[in-house]
Order: structure tokens, then sequence, then C-alpha cells
């Protein structure tokens, strides 16, 4: 006799986030390329985070930098003011599907305050220019951009440029494997020390719907089809001519992974990139990088923005990630 399995939220987490994700149900949901509503829900939800953030002892300081096309964009630079002389660095990458968010709601929701304190690295958090805006690798190389400045400049910043990390969430943490990528090609010298990234949006073929995860998808297929429509193109994710258009915007293309730093990944079962985040790590596995890996059962995408952080296993989850920090 066959047994039928399903898959099911954490019950604790559930608990946790029930009212938010209640609330969230009541929001306007955005339609396919419905960038605008997919921004102001999104600034709204992590700005929302701020009101119950406790105070941190840090220092913020904001960075103009230029990028590589004549374009200046901000990095905000987060330190713990317990912070050590030439420390650690965290390069910051935000998620929001690659046409949504910001560096700055990162920053007033307390955050990057609360991972720099736990960490005891600085973290600059890149303001990336978004999709449909800006396309294809430019948000990677915004981003790279950002990294080489704090490669360069890392003395009169009072950091180790032996010392610098990635650290990306979603959109953020695909851009971060991207970034990656190119510092790799560049050959950038201090090679970067570690990449975390936290359920990373690596692979715009993720495009048919695991119907078991679409009523607990916090982040749905819809949404990731209009994210990277946005970045590629409209008709375009999927299909062969995504190869001819980037290099470093779909890391998940990129045949070889050779020579990438140490990895830590996380992901939740319930994510809709549990499959493509665990193809990603057995590709760097057998490219012969190391690779730390962590799933999650019971936990959906962006789980410690909606009440899952409260709960004993997201603590623990959150731990993990700032151990990683710490071995930057």
């Amino acid at each position: 006799m066959s047994q039928s399995h399903s898959l099911n939220f954490d019950p604790d987490f559930l608990q946790a986030a029930g009212p938010v994700l209640a609330a969230f149900a009541q929001r306007p949901q955005p339609q396919l390329h419905d960038v605008e509503v997919h921004r102001t829900n999104f600034d709204n939800i992590i700005r929302g985070l701020g009101k119950d953030a406790p105070n941190q002892p840090v220092t913020t300081t904001t960075h103009k930098i230029q990028t590589r096309d004549g374009a200046t964009i901000e990095v905000f630079q987060v330190s713990p003011e317990q912070r050590k002389e030439n420390g650690a660095a965290v390069v910051h990458i935000h998620g929001g599907g690659m046409v949504s968010g910001s560096a700055d709601a990162f920053v007033a929701s307390g955050i990057i305050a609360a991972t720099a304190v736990a960490s005891g690295a600085d973290v600059f958090t890149v303001e990336y220019r978004l999709a449909p805006e800006h396309q294809l690798d430019g948000l990677v190389n915004d981003c790279y951009d950002a990294l080489e400045w704090l490669s360069s400049n890392a003395a009169s910043l009072g950091i180790d440029n032996k010392r610098i990390g990635l650290l990306g969430e979603s959109a953020g943490g695909g851009i971060a494997a991207g970034v990656a990528l190119q510092a790799r090609d560049r050959a950038l010298s201090p090679p970067l020390r570690k990449q975390v990234l936290v359920y990373p949006t690596l692979d715009d073929r993720n495009l048919e719907a695991d119907e078991r995860l679409v009523p607990m998808a916090l982040w749905s297929y819809v949404n990731n089809l209009t994210g990277w429509s946005a970045l590629l193109g409209k008709g375009v994710p999927g299909t062969d001519k995504v190869n001819e258009l980037v290099k470093y915007a779909v890391p998940a293309r990129v045949k070889d992974l050779s020579g990438l730093p140490d990895t830590y990944i996380d992901v939740g079962q319930l994510d809709i990139f549990f499959e493509e985040d665990l193809e990603f790590v057995r590709r760097l596995h057998k490219a012969g990088v190391q690779v730390d890996l962590n799933v999650y059962k019971g936990m959906s995408h962006a789980w410690e923005i909606v009440g899952g952080q409260h709960t004993e296993n997201g603590k623990r989850i959150l731990a993990q990630r700032i151990r990683a920090l710490q071995s930057i």
C-alpha cells in the first residue's frame, strides 16, 4: 500500500509567521511583469522590520563610488563600534528579485547593523541599480565595481583586503555568485575569502512550477519570471538566447565553477529555489570548491523577515550564517 507524503511548514514557523503571512495575503499581489507593486510591497516589508529592531552599536558611513559605465552609486558601510582595525569586511548584496529592494531600506531595517555586530565585520551594502532600468550583467557589474573599490581602498577604510567576503540573499545571492565568478576571471587580488549565499536565485530556467510548493511559496514562480524577464528581457528566460546575452547574471549557466572561494549556501525545503541551489552545490563540489550546504525542512523563502527569525530553528539557522561570516 503506497503512502502519500506532503510538504508542510515547520509548525513553530507557521505559528510565528501566521499573522504576517495573513497580512501579506491581504496586500495587492503583483501580476506578471508588475514591477511597481513588487517595489512597493518589498520596501514596506523591509523598512517595517526597523520598527521593532533594537538599536545596535554601529556607525554608518555613506560612500559614493563610480561604476565602470560612469554612473555613481552609493555603498553604505556599517561598522560595529567594537570593530577591529584591519578586520574583515562583508560586501552585502540585497534581495528583491532583481527588480526591488534597496541597500538604504536594508540599513533602515536593522538587518545590516545586526549582521555587523554579530559577525564583528564591517558590512558594505551596495545600492546597485535595478532591472528593468538596468539589465543583463549590469547588476553584477555594479556590485563587482563596489567590491573592487573596497579591495583597492581597504587600508584607508580600516579593512584587511585579504579578508573580504560576499553575502547575498535571494536575488542578491545570485548576484553575489556572479560577482565571485567575475572576481575569479578578473583575478581579483587578494582573492575573495568566502561567499555566503542565502537561498540564492541562480537559474532563469526554473519556470515549471512544483505544485507542492505553490501554496507555500513566499516568492512565487510568477514573481520569479517577472524578475528574470526584467533582467533578461520578456520571452528570453529559459531560452538559449540567455547564453548570448550574459556572462555572469545567471550563475547556473556558467560552465566552469572552479576557482571560486569557499561557499556557504542555505535554503529551505519549501523554497522554489531548492532544486537549483542543490544542483549548484553539486557542481561546486565537482569543481573542487569547498562548500557548506544547509537545508531546512519546513522553511520557506525569506522566512526570517516574516517571523521565522523568532523561532528556535530560525535562531539556529541565523547563528550558522553568522559563523560562516566570522570565518572570513
